[in-house]
C-alpha cells in the first residue's frame, strides 16, 4: 500500500516559478511605465500651463488677479531691466520684491524674472512699465519639476527593472519545457522498475 512517492514531471518547478516572475515582470513593467508616465505629466505639465498662462504686457496693463496669487515679472533675457510699479484696485502700491535667477522660454524668446509680488485681495491689478515689455507669470515650482524628472526615472528604470524579471521568468518557463520535453532513458532489461 505505501508505495514510492510519485515524483513531479520534470521540469514543472521552473515552469510554474517562470509563470511566476513573467506576470510580475509584466505587472512591474506597466506599471512603472504608467505611473511614471503620470507623475512625469502632472509635474512637468503644470509648469508648462504656468509657462502657457504668461501674459504679456507692454507698457501698462490691468490684470484681474485672484487673492494670494505668488506672481513674477520677467524681462527678455539681454534686455535692461525696467522699472515696475505694481498697483491694487484701489491705486495702491502694492510692494514687489527684487528676485532674479528664474528662466523661462515662451514663443521662441527667453525671459528672465527680475521682480516678484503677492496679491493681497482679489481684482484688478495694474502693472506700469515704462515702454518695457515684461511677462507675468507664476513661478516655477522645483517640485513640479522635480516630479516630472522623477517620473521620468521611474518609468526608464522600474520600466528596466521589469523587463528583465519579465525576460527572466520566459527563460525558465522555456527551461522548464525543454527538460519535460526529455525523455528518460527505459530501464535496461532485466532490471526491475524500482
Amino acid at each position: 500500500m505505501g508505495g514510492a512517492p510519485i515524483a513531479a514531471p520534470p521540469g514543472r518547478g521552473l515552469r510554474r516559478a517562470g509563470v511566476i516572475l513573467a506576470v510580475v515582470g509584466a505587472v512591474l513593467l506597466v506599471g512603472a511605465i504608467a505611473g511614471g508616465a503620470l507623475l512625469a505629466s502632472a509635474g512637468i505639465g503644470g509648469e508648462i500651463d504656468k509657462v502657457r498662462d504668461a501674459v504679456p504686457v507692454s507698457g501698462r496693463a490691468e490684470l484681474d488677479l485672484e487673492d494670494g496669487l505668488d506672481l513674477r515679472l520677467y524681462r527678455e533675457v539681454g534686455t535692461a531691466t525696467p522699472d515696475c510699479l505694481v498697483s491694487d484696485e484701489a491705486g495702491t502700491d502694492v510692494s514687489t520684491a527684487f528676485f532674479g535667477s528664474s528662466t523661462i522660454s515662451t514663443g521662441g524668446r527667453s525671459w528672465t524674472a527680475f521682480q516678484a509680488f503677492r496679491t493681497v485681495g482679489a481684482g484688478t491689478y495694474s502693472i506700469e512699465c515704462g515702454s518695457a515689455e515684461v511677462l507675468v507669470a507664476q513661478p516655477l515650482s522645483p517640485g513640479g519639476i522635480v516630479a516630472g524628472v522623477g517620473g521620468i526615472l521611474t518609468a526608464i528604470f522600474g520600466g528596466f527593472a521589469g523587463g528583465i524579471v519579465l525576460v527572466g521568468g520566459i527563460v525558465l518557463y522555456v527551461v522548464g519545457r525543454v527538460k519535460a520535453k526529455r525523455i528518460a532513458p527505459p530501464p535496461a532489461w532485466g532490471t526491475p522498475p524500482f
